[in-house]
């Protein structure tokens, strides 16, 4: 059974500390693609210290999906948090009819590498 006394898990999303703009596009539209990093905070207690919680925000037009990274520290947080947002342009770029571009220039998720447009 939990313990009572832990506070909830915040679920929110903090004050945006960096963020990078895409366009997909798919059926001959461009759609504005943007990934915020939200300021790693404090989470919840464990053994020998407290966790840390990264939030990441993808919109892709209208559409705003959160997501959140643990770590030991923020950095890890934070670091885990651009593997979560790689991971999702990544499966966004894999739809069928989709080309995801930065800059202007396509972004092609399968060569090794491409992860430098994000960080």
């Amino acid at each position: 059974m939990p313990d009572a006394t832990l506070p909830p898990i915040p679920t929110g999303f903090t004050r945006t500390i960096a963020e990078r703009a895409f366009t997909c596009r798919e059926r001959g539209r461009d759609i504005l693609v943007r990934v915020e990093f939200g300021e790693p905070q404090r989470d919840v207690a464990v053994v020998d210290g407290t966790d840390w919680r990264c939030p990441l925000r993808l919109s892709v037009g209208e559409t705003v999906t959160l997501r959140q990274a643990m770590g030991v520290d923020s950095l890890q947080a934070l670091q885990l948090a651009f593997d979560v947002a790689r991971a999702e342009l990544a499966a966004l770029a894999c739809r069928a009819g989709v080309e995801l571009r930065y800059l202007d220039e396509p972004v092609d998720t399968s060569r090794d590498g491409w992860e430098r447009r994000l960080a």
